[in-house]
């Protein structure tokens, strides 16, 4: 997993007040570092499951209900139970209706750290999209799911313009710690460019 938000009980997020990160929710939470796994978002749009061993046995964790929001004490982004470990990952076949896409934006072309991650799915029936996952990455202290870009492409034609409202919807909600805002423009950035690889995909 990726490196933990908050830095142990009851100490402050070193980043918190400083260029951290972007925050997905509209919420404030314990700490603002950006989670920075670049297969999260992957993983997410791809509806993968953990599954997870303890000393009670294995279960199956879908990935959108592994994460926990920062807060005073806890030491790890999964909320898994203690004595936890993360045993394989299950992603199941991609069916021959669904595109994919990912993009990220760095400093750098390579060996950096993305400012911004973005991976989506998208299931076509009949030239519509039937279901969408748009899951975003190093904006918010756990891996972000975009909710309001999927409803803005489920039902739609697959078209430019589907696009363009589901880039438009990535950041409802976003509340910019000063110094991030443009976070706010990379995260649409990243999706429209995610969304448009996989409409090359469809072709």
């Amino acid at each position: 997993p990726a490196h933990p938000p908050l830095h142990g009980p009851g100490r402050r997020c070193r980043r918190v007040s400083g260029r951290g990160s972007w925050r997905g929710g509209s919420t404030r939470s314990a700490c603002a570092s950006g989670h920075p796994s670049s297969v999260a978002p992957v993983l997410g749009s791809l509806d993968a499951v953990l599954v997870v061993r303890s000393s009670e046995g294995v279960r199956e964790v879908p990935f959108a209900d592994a994460w926990a929001s920062p807060k005073a004490g806890r030491a790890d982004d999964l909320d898994l139970g203690a004595g936890s470990w993360i045993e394989s990952v299950l992603v199941p076949p991609v069916a021959g209706t669904r595109v994919l896409g990912y993009e990220e934006v760095r400093h750098k072309q390579a060996f950096d750290w993305a400012l911004v991650s973005a991976g989506v799915a998208v299931h076509l029936a009949e030239g519509k999209v039937h279901d969408a996952r748009v899951w975003l990455g190093s904006v918010a202290p756990t891996p972000w799911r975009a909710r309001a870009a999927e409803q803005a492409l489920i039902g739609k034609a697959w078209n430019a313009d589907a696009i363009a409202a589901a880039v438009a919807a990535s950041t409802e909600g976003a509340t910019p710690l000063p110094g991030t805002s443009y976070k706010t423009r990379l995260t649409r950035v990243a999706v429209k460019r995610a969304l448009e690889h996989a409409a090359e995909s469809s072709r």
